[in-house]
C-alpha cells in the first residue's frame, strides 16, 4: 500500500507530506523510518493516510515509483485521528508547521541515531559459496538468526564499514539492509487514553487570588475528579514548584508548562490553565500560541473540560461569558479567606510636577519609599522595561530621535554615551540640539530598570537594592531575603515572595497605556491586576502606587470606582466597531534575510499574493522594519481575517514559496 508520511526535518506551512510504499498494512499514526532526498538520508516519519493506489494520492503523480519505507519503528499509533484534527487546527490557525508541533510534543524524537540493521534470508545460503570466508559467514549468520547490526559483524569478522563483503551479501540477496533507532532514543510508546463520554465544557474562575484558586482546585479535584485524570498548566517554574508540592500525593494530577497541551499521549477529564492572562504564556519559545484559543479547540476536539483561572478574565473570555459560550463559576462555590485588599493610590503627575518638579521617581513617592524602608519594610518598583533610557525627545517641539533604518526611538547607552538602536545597532552621538527646531531641548525619557537602579543607589544609599529583569541572573533566596528595595520587570512574579512586600510602585504606566496597540489597555489592566492580587494578604493593608498623567482616564476611573464591567463592555464594543480581536484574527508576518533588497522584493511579492486571497485585509505594511545586530533585515505585514483556517490554507502555500529562497526566514505572530 501507499502512505502519506509526514517526514521529520522538513517543516512547511502547508504541511506537505510524501508518498511511500510498504508491503505491510500500517495504521494511522505509526512511526517509521524512510529514505529522504536524493541521497536517501534516513529520517523519522509518521504515517498519516493510507492510499490503496498511487492514483488516489492528492499529490501530483511522481515521475518514478515512491520509495519504500525502510522499517517500521512501531505500529502502536502515536497519534489518533482526533488528535491530528486538533494539530491541524493549531497549525493552520497559528501558521505553525505540524512538524514543529510534532517535534515539541515528542512524536518526533529530538535526538536519535539510526543503526544499520541487516535481516537474513536463510533460503539464500547456497550463495555463500561465492565467498572465501564462507565458513566464518555461515557461523556468524547462524548465531544471529533474527538479524544483526553493523558493529556486530565488523567486530566478529574484523571488517571495515565500507567492506565489499556487506555489499556483496546485499547484492546476492542473502541479507536486506534496513535501519532501527538506537536503544532508548525514541519517546516512550506507551500512551494512556482516558475513555470518557463526558461533554466538552469551558469554565471561568475569576475574582480570587492565586492561593484561593489553588485551594479551590484542591477541593474540586478531591470532590469531583479524585479518580479522573487532571492536567494543570502553569505559567512559570515558581508556580510549578508550589503546585507540585500541593498535589504531591495525587497521582491523577499532572503539573506542566503550556506546551503540554500538544502532547497527545493522554486525554484528560479536566484541564486547568492557572493564571490564564499571564504574559508568560505568550512568550514565543519555541513558537507563539494563543493559549486560551488552543485550549478551547482541544476541549472541542478531545471532549475535555477546561477551567481558566485568573483574577480578571481576558477580553476573549469575557466575550465568552457574554455570549454564554462558557460557564462563570459563582463566588458562593468558592472558599472564603480573610484577605485584605491593597489600596490603590493614583498620583496625578501634572500636579506633582507643578508642585515639586520632575523626577524619575516622583518626589512624593520618594518620601513614602524612604519612610517604608526606615520602618523595616520592603518596596518594589515595577517597570516592565529594562535598560537605561529608551527614548529621547524635544520638549519644545516634540521631535523624537529615531533610527533612520528601523524607525524606532533610539535608546541611550551610558557606556558609549550614544543613542543606539536596539534592533540594528545604529549609533548617533548624544546631543541636546533638536534637529527639527534647533532648540537645545533634547532630553532623555522612558527610563528602564538599569537607570532606576542607578537613581535608587544615589537617593537611597542605605537600601539593599536588587534588580530583577531578563538581563540579570537568577538570584538566590539569600539575596532576595537580604534586599529591601526591588526593581524589576514581570520577571518579579517568578522570583519575589510578595507577602513580604509592603508597597509597590508601578512606574511609567502611561508609556505602556499609550502604546499604539488595540490591546494596550487590556495589558495594562492585567499588569495592575497581577500586582493587586499579589499584594492581598491576611490582616495587613498593602499599597499600590500608580503615578500617571491621566488619573481620570477611562481605565483608571473604572479601577477606582470598581466598575470594570462597563470597561469590558466599552472595550468589546470598540473592538467590534474597528474590527479587532476577538471579532477577527490579526496576524503579523515578518520576513528576515541578510540582504536588504531581498527582504523588500519578497515582501512586495508576498503582499500582492495576500491581496489575491479572498477574506483577508492588509492592515499595515513596513517594507523594512529594521536590521538586527547580527545583520539580518526584517519586514512586516499585518493583516486581519474573520476566517483564519480557510484563508491560511491558501496563504500557507505562498509562505512556503517565499521560504524556499536561500537564507529567508518567515515568522508569524498572532496579535492579541
Amino acid at each position: 500500500m501507499f502512505y502519506q508520511v509526514l517526514v521529520k526535518n522538513y517543516p512547511s506551512f502547508s504541511n506537505q507530506t510524501f508518498t511511500y510504499y510498504s508491503a505491510e498494512t500500517l495504521p494511522f499514526g505509526s512511526r517509521v523510518l524512510v529514505p529522504f532526498g536524493p541521497y536517501h538520508q534516513v529520517r523519522q516519519g509518521i504515517i498519516l493516510y493510507p492510499l490503496p493506489s498511487l492514483e488516489e494520492s492528492s499529490l501530483p503523480l511522481q515521475a518514478e515509483m515512491p520509495k519504500e519505507i525502510h522499517s517500521v519503528l512501531t505500529t502502536t499509533p502515536q497519534i489518533q485521528q482526533k488528535h491530528f484534527t486538533f494539530f491541524q487546527f493549531a497549525s493552520l490557525y497559528n501558521l505553525i508547521p505540524i512538524h514543529s508541533i510534532f517535534l515539541r510534543s515528542g512524536l518526533f524524537a529530538a535526538q536519535w541515531n539510526p543503526q544499520t540493521f541487516y535481516k537474513i534470508h536463510f533460503d539464500q545460503f547456497d550463495k555463500l559459496q561465492y565467498f572465501r570466508q564462507k565458513k566464518l559467514l555461515e557461523d556468524f549468520l547462524n548465531k544471529h538468526p533474527s538479524g544483526f547490526t553493523l558493529p556486530k559483524i565488523q567486530k566478529a569478522l574484523k571488517i571495515r564499514k565500507n567492506s565489499t563483503i556487506l555489499k556483496k551479501l546485499e547484492t546476492l540477496g542473502i541479507v536486506d539492509k534496513t535501519y532501527q533507532p538506537s536503544q532508548g532514543s525514541l519517546p516512550c510508546e506507551d500512551s494512556t487514553m482516558v475513555h470518557s463520554h463526558q461533554q466538552s465544557a469551558i469554565y471561568l474562575l475569576n475574582g480570587y487570588t492565586p492561593n484561593q484558586r489553588l485551594e479551590y482546585y484542591l477541593r474540586l479535584i478531591d470532590n469531583e475528579y479524585s479518580n479522573r485524570e487532571v492536567l494543570i498548566i502553569v505559567p512559570n517554574s515558581r508556580v510549578s514548584k508550589l503546585y507540585k508540592k500541593a498535589f504531591r500525593n495525587k497521582d491523577n494530577v499532572e503539573i506542566e508548562s503550556r506546551d503540554r497541551i500538544f502532547e497527545p499521549q493522554k486525554i484528560f477529564n479536566l484541564l486547568i490553565v492557572e493564571d490564564s492572562t499571564s504574559q508568560e504564556y505568550r512568550l514565543e519559545v519555541p513558537f507563539y500560541i494563543h493559549i486560551e484559543k488552543m485550549c478551547m479547540m482541544r476541549s472541542q476536539e478531545l471532549a475535555e473540560q477546561i477551567l481558566f483561572g485568573s483574577y480578571l478574565p481576558s477580553v476573549l473570555n469575557y466575550s465568552g461569558i457574554k455570549h454564554q459560550n462558557c460557564t462563570h463559576i459563582q463566588s458562593s462555590t468558592l472558599p472564603k479567606q480573610p484577605l485584605t485588599a491593597p489600596e490603590i493610590k493614583f498620583l496625578d503627575m501634572k500636579r506633582e510636577i507643578r508642585d515639586h518638579g520632575y523626577s524619575i521617581i516622583p518626589f512624593s513617592i520618594q518620601k513614602t519609599i524612604q519612610q517604608t524602608l526606615q520602618n523595616g519594610k520592603k518596596v518594589l518598583l515595577y517597570m516592565n522595561r529594562k535598560g537605561y533610557y529608551n527614548s529621547s525627545l524635544c520638549t519644545h517641539c516634540g521631535y523624537v530621535m529615531k533610527c533612520p533604518v528601523c524607525n524606532v526611538p533610539l535608546s541611550y547607552q551610558p557606556i558609549t554615551n550614544k543613542l543606539t538602536c536596539r534592533y540594528c545597532g545604529y549609533a548617533h552621538p548624544r546631543t541636546i540640539k533638536c534637529p527639527e527646531c534647533q532648540s537645545p531641548t533634547i532630553v532623555l525619557r522612558s527610563p528602564g530598570t538599569n537607570k532606576i537602579e542607578d537613581f535608587c543607589k544615589l537617593h537611597f544609599p542605605t537600601a539593599h537594592i536588587l534588580r530583577i529583569d531578563r538581563s540579570s541572573p537568577n538570584h538566590t533566596i539569600e539575596e532576595i531575603e537580604k534586599s529591601n528595595l526591588y526593581i524589576g520587570t514581570q520577571k518579579v512574579f517568578q522570583e519575589l515572595p510578595f507577602h513580604t512586600i509592603e508597597s509597590v510602585v508601578f512606574l511609567e504606566v502611561d508609556s505602556f497605556l499609550n502604546t499604539p496597540s488595540f490591546s494596550s489597555q487590556e495589558k495594562v489592566l492585567q499588569s495592575i491586576t497581577h500586582l493587586y492580587e499579589s499584594l492581598m494578604v491576611e490582616d495587613q493593608l498593602r499599597t499600590l502606587y500608580i503615578p500617571t498623567f491621566a488619573p481620570k482616564s477611562e481605565l483608571f476611573r473604572s479601577i477606582q470606582t470598581r466598575s470594570l464591567r462597563y470597561l469590558y463592555e466599552t472595550e468589546l464594543q470598540a473592538r467590534k466597531d474597528f474590527h479587532y480581536p476577538p471579532f477577527v484574527d490579526m496576524m503579523e508576518i515578518s520576513i528576515h534575510h541578510k540582504e536588504q533588497q531581498v527582504v523588500i522584493e519578497k515582501t512586495k511579492e508576498l503582499k500582492e499574493q495576500i491581496k489575491s486571497i479572498n477574506g483577508i485585509t492588509i492592515v499595515s505594511e513596513k517594507l523594512l522594519v529594521g536590521r538586527s545586530p547580527h545583520g539580518i533585515y526584517q519586514s512586516s505585514i499585518v493583516y486581519r481575517t474573520s476566517n483564519a483556517i480557510e484563508v491560511h490554507k491558501e496563504l500557507a502555500l505562498h509562505l512556503d514559496e517565499t521560504n524556499k529562497t536561500t537564507g529567508i526566514r518567515v515568522h508569524i505572530r498572532n496579535l492579541e
